[in-house]
């Protein structure tokens, strides 16, 4: 790999994947949108590309002289104001991408997917893998991944060098989403009281950096990669929180049939979580990497070294107190 083009490099992912990229001089175009923020691409080396991802022409520009795109931009929410953004970025846009990349033999495609994409449970001694049936066509946001990726396997089926990979929960400092910060702050605070009662797997930012890449270089075509981490209930992973801050953890568990509404109820008024949301928090994404681990070499860190990275976090809050 000598020159590629990152979508979705300004979010969390994105932007410690174009880390790691300069660390092994490969040359980097960021594909965005104008309204994206630069700040977690602050002190990294890169070509900034302004465009549309349903513009094929915008793509076709920025893909010239790359040898590998790492598409990662995605819309992330549970939001039912969301619902049609979802549609555009995590399906429509993925189509638009796949139909240029098949007139431009010589580039290889990174398809940043999700576990939502594999599926969910509702106990935790259900661990999914690849091959697992996709059970959580209700949810919109797993539907929009899900189909987005079946986008490109089918284009992988018809010729096009393609794989998909499939995070987990990605947790870590360097440019953690909000809503995540703000969890990790409340615990550290000693504010937080409930817990819900599901799990996730979570899989650390550089681990996944590092997987994108290595499928990049040993994967498959037309083949998904769990990309994963620890299966931790919501409780365990909130104690291990507090235990870092040595604060009391949470200690009241939410109500299953509760969930749904309560995060409804925060959509209807706040514009965050969603009735979907509260589903899932009820749920199990459990998960193996063993496929990766087997054929990329991925290698997931220890659970104290993913918490540890989390302290900055943390302490940064209780600075201002």
């Amino acid at each position: 790999m000598k020159h590629a083009l990152v979508t979705g490099a300004s979010g969390f992912l994105g932007s410690n994947l174009v880390r790691k990229l300069n660390k092994r001089n490969v040359e980097v175009t960021v594909f965005r949108r104008s309204s994206s923020s630069l700040d977690n691409l602050a002190g990294c080396e890169y070509h900034d590309f302004v465009g549309s991802l349903d513009a094929p022409g915008d793509l076709e520009k920025a893909a010239d002289s790359c040898d590998a795109i790492f598409h990662l931009a995605a819309i992330g929410t549970y939001t039912f104001r969301d619902r049609r953004i979802r549609e555009l970025v995590n399906v429509d846009a993925v189509r638009s991408l796949v139909t240029t990349l098949e007139r431009r033999p010589g580039i290889r495609l990174v398809h940043c997917s999700s576990v939502a994409a594999v599926g969910v449970s509702d106990k935790p001694d259900l661990i999914l893998d690849e091959k697992s049936a996709f059970n959580a066509g209700s949810i919109h946001y797993n539907d929009t991944k899900w189909r987005g990726e079946k986008i490109v396997l089918e284009a992988a089926r018809r010729g096009m060098d393609a794989v998909v990979v499939n995070p987990g929960m990605i947790i870590g400092a360097h440019g953690l989403k909000e809503v995540q910060r703000s969890l990790v702050r409340k615990i550290a605070q000693g504010a937080m009281r409930m817990y819900p009662p599901g799990g996730n797997c979570f899989s650390f930012v550089e681990d996944v950096a590092d997987g994108m890449i290595s499928a990049f270089a040993l994967g498959r075509k037309g083949e998904r990669y769990i990309l994963g981490g620890h299966n931790l209930a919501y409780s365990d992973y909130f104690g291990r929180i507090a235990g870092l801050f040595g604060v009391k953890p949470p200690g009241i568990r939410l109500l299953p049939f509760a969930l749904p509404f309560l995060g409804g109820i925060a959509d209807l008024f706040f514009g965050k979580l969603g009735w979907d949301a509260g589903k899932l928090a009820a749920l199990f994404g459990f998960y193996t990497s063993a496929k990766a681990e087997r054929e990329l070499g991925y290698r997931i860190s220890s659970m104290d070294t993913i918490i540890e990275s989390l302290r900055p976090l943390g302490d940064e809050h209780l600075e201002r107190l």
